[in-house]
């Protein structure tokens, strides 16, 4: 395996840090929308999502970063809260292996003889993001999640508001007339001290800054999500997550194609996985050991 294929297979392992058993191909292709609230709309999408003690997904992914480009298989397992397992192989071959909990993540990375491990304060300290346990969860489990986290979801989900959509139910934290106002890049000096000032008063009041931005679109009908879009106005950040064409497995909707798009000064890649398939509920294994003769990365 080649040295660029190795680097590939670690940016895809990173950004799953960052970041169907049984189916019938029933394409969901749209139903009726209503006008919804915020807080009924997160009421009904939590009320929809995958309910599991486990879960384990399998898909084909495409990985892109700069102008390479590297095709993949995903085995994803997950007991609820508690522990994510990823396997990541090229033609078969395992290259990396992933074990994240609550707290920490470590990664194996079986081509080069190396291993990683760091909690989620020095990860993100270095990402400079605001990643946890629940947010990755929730991607590969296609469930609504806050960006940043919070532990008061009420008052959280009451600062978001209704934003247009012709398909999709829609909201977001920011009006948009706001998010042009900030993404507004011909007077950047001005806009960023007035960002830096609003980050300090936030920092000192402990409150979500004005400057970070999330969307959510949700299918009407299975309330599912269908769209996340994540930005810092401030770094210049952005991430948007897309679930395509929801598939019922057995009697659950999930997409077929999950596609993940990161904008960042320096830093930008896309992801594509295409689900095989998913299983709820089943007895699942979590093995994940380190190997004497591997060298610890830096």
């Amino acid at each position: 395996m080649s040295k660029t294929q190795t680097y590939l297979l670690r940016g895809i392992a990173l950004f799953l840090l960052l970041l169907l058993f049984s189916c019938h191909k029933i394409f969901f292709s749209g139903g009726e929308k209503q006008n919804m609230k915020p807080s009924k709309l997160f009421e009904k999408v939590q009320e929809h999502q995958i309910q599991y003690k486990s879960f384990l997904l399998k898909a084909d992914g495409e990985f892109t970063w700069n102008d390479n480009k590297q095709s993949f298989q995903l085995h994803a397992r997950i007991q609820h809260d508690s522990v994510i397992w990823v396997s990541l192989r090229m033609m078969g071959i395992e290259g990396m292996r992933l074990l994240i909990t609550p707290d920490s993540v470590f990664m194996v990375d079986r081509i080069n003889n190396s291993w990683y491990a760091s909690n989620f304060e020095e990860l993100n300290n270095n990402l400079d993001l605001d990643i946890t346990f629940d947010i990755l969860q929730s991607v590969l489990t296609n469930s609504f999640f806050f960006y940043p986290p919070t532990n008061d979801t009420a008052k959280t989900i009451h600062d978001f508001n209704t934003c247009k959509d012709s398909a999709n139910y829609c909201i977001s934290t920011i009006s948009e007339r706001k998010y042009r106002k900030l993404s507004d890049t011909t007077n950047n000096r001005r806009v960023e001290r007035r960002l830096n000032r609003e980050q300090q008063e936030s920092d000192e009041a402990e409150q979500k800054p004005d400057y970070i931005m999330q969307t959510v679109r949700v299918y009407p009908e299975i309330f599912k999500p269908s769209y996340v879009y994540l930005g810092n106005m401030l770094k210049r950040q952005s991430l948007e997550i897309v679930y395509n064409k929801p598939v019922l497995y057995t009697n659950e909707y999930f997409p077929s194609e999950i596609g993940v798009d990161c904008d960042a000064p320096g830093f930008k890649f896309s992801l594509v996985l295409r689900t095989e398939r998913i299983e709820i509920n089943t007895e699942q294994k979590y093995p994940f050991k380190i190997p004497e003769n591997y060298n610890r990365m830096k």
